[in-house]
């Protein structure tokens, strides 16, 4: 008897211990933070890591330039841009080559086209 009630103390105990890790059980919102994307403090900066060394004014190898807002947001809204960097891996054109973007810069990319790749 003593032994079951130690073991239904520890159980409780360690149960007590557990907590959701998830953001959105947390907070209510995706982890990823694409509620309010903006140009200058998420696109740009990725863009700019990642793509403008081979897809800037210098350079704009495929005749793809996405170095800008203008030129970004033309890239965004007309399919291009998310269709370079969102595709299967393996896929000889997913952008970029030497490795694909994270899930959750995909889907800042996303929201910001969505609502129309603002120069904000």
């Amino acid at each position: 008897m003593m032994k079951k009630i130690a073991f239904s103390l520890l159980a409780a105990a360690t149960f007590a211990q557990c907590t959701t890790d998830n953001s959105l059980d947390k907070y209510g919102e995706n982890a990823c933070g694409t509620a309010a994307v903006s140009y200058s403090e998420d696109i740009a900066p990725l863009l700019n890591a990642q793509c403008t060394a081979c897809h800037g004014n210098g350079l704009a190898t495929a005749n793809f330039n996405i170095e800008g807002h203008s030129a970004a947001a033309a890239a965004g809204l007309s399919g291009q841009l998310l269709n370079r960097v969102d595709r299967a891996l393996g896929d000889p054109m997913l952008m970029p080559p030497d490795g694909p973007l994270d899930s959750c810069s995909i889907e800042k990319i996303r929201a910001w086209i969505t609502n129309g790749a603002p120069n904000n």
